[in-house]
């Protein structure tokens, strides 16, 4: 992504603002640096009590594994069913968090500018304002995620 972006024509530049592109980057590195690490974890060692488990129940009860086994084809559709839902939950959260940082770095840009002709009031509304509309979206997808999981 980064050779990419680094490559890019201008009409790329002019077209997204620099916000979205920033905001993709970090929410990235967030992603590898933060969250990834505990998933990796936490999947290891899912998959080992899985495993254990199903060594277990079948030692000791093995028609148990049948009512399982349907139970893992209906959570098998229902990942079908919901994933739409959460790729567009996550995917609006990342528009919407494009403009929130366009207009940070616009603010502290030409903070000089609007101290001078007395305008910080109308930009703050507006920042609070698209800052409760990315915590509405992300709320929205952190909802999704849960009722998948």
């Amino acid at each position: 992504m980064t050779e990419s972006t680094l490559r890019a024509k201008i009409v790329f530049f002019d077209s997204n603002p620099i916000g979205r592109i920033v905001t993709r980057f970090s929410k990235d590195i967030t992603v590898i640096d933060l969250i990834l690490t505990y998933y990796i974890v936490m999947i290891t060692f899912g998959i080992l009590k899985l495993i254990t488990t199903v060594i277990v129940v079948s030692i000791v009860n093995p028609y148990i594994l049948i009512p399982a086994f349907f139970l893992f084809i209906l959570m098998i559709w229902l990942m079908k069913f919901a994933s739409p839902a959460l790729l567009e939950a996550q995917r609006l959260d990342s528009v919407i968090r494009g403009p929130i940082n366009s207009m940070f770095a616009m603010v502290v840009g030409g903070l000089v500018s609007l101290r001078a002709i007395n305008r910080l009031d109308y930009f703050s509304r507006n920042f609070q304002h698209e800052v409760e509309k990315g915590t509405n979206v992300t709320f929205t997808y952190n909802g999704v995620n849960r009722w998948i999981s």
